[in-house]
């Protein structure tokens, strides 16, 4: 969140890069991703649209059809040609809004959205312990432990949300106008970049060495931001993590700044 913070845009990605194997997915599973949260709504509408509307239930239920189909489709269908590389309605909020406001604004959308998905969860495990309760196959034992029934199911949903999490480092090899490259991916770019310098060094015998450029902006700021922060430049980031994993200077990693 702090490096999304003091950051001004999304640097566009460069021509080499754009040459690499991208993976692609069905439209299909695209829109069900981005929808997630609105087609699982969806689920509850004939059980409330039976409750609340009883006989015309039906015609509730098909003018929410409609509006699905004239209203938020169209509107996913705006969403996704604006934001092709997945960032979303976020995306198109900060580019609508200048800097620190449209990140500010974003941020107090994040706030209602985590509420929502802290109620809709709540209030779907109460409904399952509920439900799970009045089976008529249920055990007697659970009969008064609701309460109980339903702080489990919201910790199993919260560690099965956590797990979506991946900080594993994934490596792999491409070939980009005819050179051989190995490609990462993980949550922190120094991390990755310390990991696949010891590994090689560990695997080969031989000592990688590391080539940065200077970054661009003032010193003394990328000072404060890695003391208040824990962000600072790459490469000295990234010695960092080399020196406390590898305590002897001869058979550490060479990280090598300049330009």
């Amino acid at each position: 969140m702090a490096r999304w913070l003091l950051r001004h845009r999304v640097q566009a990605v460069s021509p080499a890069a754009e040459t690499g194997a991208d993976e692609f997915h069905a439209w299909w599973k695209v829109m069900c991703l981005t929808g997630v949260d609105y087609f699982s709504s969806l689920a509850y509408v004939p059980a409330i649209a039976a409750l609340a509307a009883g006989a015309v239930s039906p015609l509730a239920t098909l003018v929410l059809v409609l509006l699905t189909l004239l209203g938020m489709l169209p509107m996913y269908r705006r969403v996704a040609r604006e934001s092709p590389h997945g960032a979303g309605s976020v995306a198109m909020l900060e580019d609508l809004l200048p800097f620190w406001r449209g990140k500010l604004f974003v941020l107090v959308l994040l706030g209602f959205v985590v509420t929502s998905w802290i109620i809709t969860i709540t209030l779907s495990a109460a409904d399952a312990s509920v439900h799970l309760v009045e089976n008529a196959y249920a055990p007697q034992a659970l009969h008064g432990h609701e309460v109980a029934i339903t702080v489990a199911l919201l910790l199993l949903l919260g560690a099965v949300f956590l797990l979506g999490f991946s900080e594993t480092l994934s490596v792999h090899g491409v070939e980009v106008d005819g050179y051989r490259i190995l490609r990462a991916e993980a949550p922190a770019a120094p991390n990755a970049i310390a990991a696949i310098l010891l590994s090689l060094h560990e695997t080969t015998g031989v000592q990688p060495h590391c080539f940065f450029a200077w970054a661009e902006g003032s010193p003394l700021t990328r000072m404060f931001r890695y003391f208040l922060l824990g962000r600072g430049d790459t490469a000295p980031v990234t010695r960092e993590i080399i020196r406390q994993h590898q305590p002897d200077p001869a058979r550490r990693p060479g990280i090598h700044v300049g330009g």
